[in-house]
Protein backbone atom coordinates (compact mmCIF):
# COMPACT_ATOMS: atom_id res chain seq x y z
CA UNK A 1 0.00 0.00 0.00
CA UNK A 2 1.00 3.63 -0.34
CA UNK A 3 0.91 5.40 3.01
CA UNK A 4 2.45 8.27 4.92
CA UNK A 5 5.75 7.49 6.64
CA UNK A 6 4.08 7.51 10.05
CA UNK A 7 1.53 4.85 9.04
CA UNK A 8 1.54 1.27 7.86
CA UNK A 9 3.34 -1.91 8.82
CA UNK A 10 6.78 -1.18 7.36
CA UNK A 11 9.19 -0.03 10.08
CA UNK A 12 10.76 2.94 8.33
CA UNK A 13 13.19 3.42 11.21
CA UNK A 14 14.76 0.04 10.43
CA UNK A 15 14.94 0.86 6.73
CA UNK A 16 16.69 4.21 7.25
CA UNK A 17 18.96 2.94 10.02
CA UNK A 18 20.00 -0.07 7.93
CA UNK A 19 20.79 2.13 4.94
CA UNK A 20 22.81 4.50 7.14
CA UNK A 21 24.66 1.55 8.69
CA UNK A 22 25.52 0.34 5.18
CA UNK A 23 27.04 3.75 4.41
CA UNK A 24 24.25 5.26 2.33
CA UNK A 25 24.34 9.04 2.54
CA UNK A 26 22.32 9.91 -0.56
CA UNK A 27 18.93 11.52 -0.76
CA UNK A 28 15.62 9.85 0.06
CA UNK A 29 12.58 10.42 -2.12
CA UNK A 30 8.92 10.45 -1.23
CA UNK A 31 6.12 9.64 -3.63
CA UNK A 32 2.70 10.48 -2.32
CA UNK A 33 0.62 10.14 -5.47
CA UNK A 34 -1.71 7.51 -4.02
CA UNK A 35 -2.20 8.95 -0.54
CA UNK A 36 -5.65 10.42 -0.03
CA UNK A 37 -6.18 13.75 1.66
CA UNK A 38 -4.47 17.12 1.59
CA UNK A 39 -1.18 16.89 -0.32
CA UNK A 40 0.61 19.48 1.79
CA UNK A 41 -0.53 17.98 5.09
CA UNK A 42 0.55 14.52 3.93
CA UNK A 43 3.99 15.82 2.96
CA UNK A 44 4.27 17.69 6.25
CA UNK A 45 3.45 14.55 8.25
CA UNK A 46 5.84 12.35 6.28
CA UNK A 47 8.65 14.89 6.52
CA UNK A 48 8.11 15.21 10.28
CA UNK A 49 8.23 11.42 10.63
CA UNK A 50 11.42 11.23 8.56
CA UNK A 51 13.11 13.99 10.59
CA UNK A 52 12.15 12.15 13.78
CA UNK A 53 13.74 8.96 12.43
CA UNK A 54 16.92 10.88 11.57
CA UNK A 55 16.96 12.52 15.01
CA UNK A 56 16.66 9.17 16.80
CA UNK A 57 19.39 7.59 14.67
CA UNK A 58 21.71 10.57 15.26
CA UNK A 59 21.03 10.49 19.02
CA UNK A 60 21.34 6.69 19.32
CA UNK A 61 23.57 5.39 16.49
CA UNK A 62 24.08 2.13 18.39
CA UNK A 63 20.43 1.21 17.83
CA UNK A 64 21.19 0.49 14.16
CA UNK A 65 23.69 -2.20 15.11
CA UNK A 66 21.08 -4.13 17.13
CA UNK A 67 18.25 -4.05 14.61
CA UNK A 68 16.59 -7.21 13.42
CA UNK A 69 13.41 -7.15 11.34
CA UNK A 70 10.33 -8.58 13.03
CA UNK A 71 9.22 -12.05 11.90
Amino acid sequence: TIERLDEGLLDNFIVVATLRKAGFDGPFGLQGYGVHGDVYRNLERSLAAFRDIERRIDKHPEWASTLRPAK
